[in-house]
């Protein structure tokens, strides 16, 4: 009996989620705005480095609201501590983008994952304005919502794809996430 529920533990399928802000804001309650900031709260620097694993010839998609307004950009590192920077491209411009995804809702940043670079990834989501605070508007998870000039960032997304562009779900992940939810008083229903 105890192997039998063993087996059938292991082989249950849990879908993943946490890879990007739709997946965080589908499931009711407010917005989760990802910090990208130099101050520290409780010694913690106030910024959330994402971890995607990824192997030779899948690539990664990437996505922010950030990109483009002040000093917002993606920047990442592959497993060899090679940096990069997306520049100008992966723009999330409002929520039917974010909510469609890298290449329906809006033209991802793509890195394709070459030989010698198959594990995990970093990638920063840099805010506007990583110097300073306030906070963003409190807002309900499925509303539209605008890219402040802050040290926030309202939307971001990571895709990984196999060869044949298909999504393949599971590789996103941080050690803490940074989140300022504009207010006290609020609901996070985010699933993680």
């Amino acid at each position: 009996m105890l192997i039998g529920l063993s087996c059938l533990a292991g082989s249950v399928s849990l879908p993943a989620y946490a890879e990007g802000s739709a997946d965080l804001t589908n499931s009711g309650g407010n917005r989760p705005y990802l910090e990208y900031r130099n101050d520290l709260n409780g010694g913690i620097l106030r910024r959330t480095v994402m971890k995607v694993y990824a192997n030779e010839g899948e690539t990664i998609n990437l996505g922010s609201s950030a990109v483009g307004v002040n000093n917002g950009i993606i920047n990442y590192r592959d497993p060899n501590n090679v940096a990069g920077s997306c520049g100008a491209n992966g723009l999330i411009a409002n929520r039917t983008e974010e909510v469609g995804g890298p290449g329906v809702g809006f033209t991802p940043c793509t890195v394709t994952v070459g030989a010698g670079q198959t594990g995990i990834w970093e990638i920063d989501f840099v805010s506007p304005n990583q110097g300073s605070g306030g906070n963003p508007p409190a807002t309900l998870a499925n509303a539209n919502w605008t890219q402040a000039n802050t040290g926030m960032v309202s939307a971001w997304d990571i895709t990984v794809r196999s060869a044949g562009g298909v999504a393949i779900p599971g590789r996103a992940y941080a050690n803490y996430y940074a989140f300022n939810m504009g207010a006290n008083g609020i609901s996070l229903s985010s699933l993680f």
